[in-house]
């Protein structure tokens, strides 16, 4: 089912369930798990994605305040804001997808790819992000026991890389 020029709250998406906010609908606190999926061109807010669970983000759609645990927010042209990503969550951006301010910790996982773009990511204890060609990440901070993975042509620029942080180049 679908959403548009209207607003769905706290509703939970599993078992094959499929809900779409198109452009100008919104949701919010949608729980997304064991396969669950939910698309989006319109506005996302507080989503939380666990095991099994996918959020697709599109052109014009926007995923703010996402919580990843195990699930997978993948943007596809569309915007992620404030996305909190740990516990085997992950989250891919490319095709000009793009986040911003977001946090990964704790078996959390951050892919870039194909001119999709990260900036002001956490990447913290336990956390991952790994830049493939044609990715870039702007104003990353690499703290204690967490990781920057920059691969063939990716783009890591104005890293700060604390005490215990690892960034490889040219993976």
């Amino acid at each position: 089912f679908y959403v548009t020029g209207n607003v769905a709250s706290g509703l939970v998406l599993n078992n094959s369930a499929n809900f779409t906010v198109l452009v100008g609908g919104s949701a919010n606190a949608i729980s997304i798990s064991s396969g669950g999926i939910e698309n989006v061109s319109g506005i996302d807010t507080r989503a939380t994605i666990s095991s099994g669970g996918l959020q697709n983000v599109f052109v014009g759609g926007v995923a703010s305040g996402a919580t990843l645990s195990g699930g997978t927010q993948t943007l596809s042209g569309g915007s992620g804001v404030s996305t909190i990503i740990s516990s085997g969550g992950i989250q891919n951006i490319s095709s000009g997808g793009a986040a911003t301010s977001t946090t990964v910790s704790n078996g959390g996982i951050q892919n870039i790819s194909s001119a999709g773009i990260a900036t002001i990511a956490q990447i913290r204890s336990g956390g991952i992000q790994n830049i493939f060609s044609a990715g870039s990440a702007d104003a990353v901070n690499i703290s204690g026991g967490g990781s920057q993975n920059v691969f063939t042509a990716g783009i890591a620029s104005g890293a700060t890389v604390l005490s215990g942080g690892i960034q490889n180049l040219s993976c």
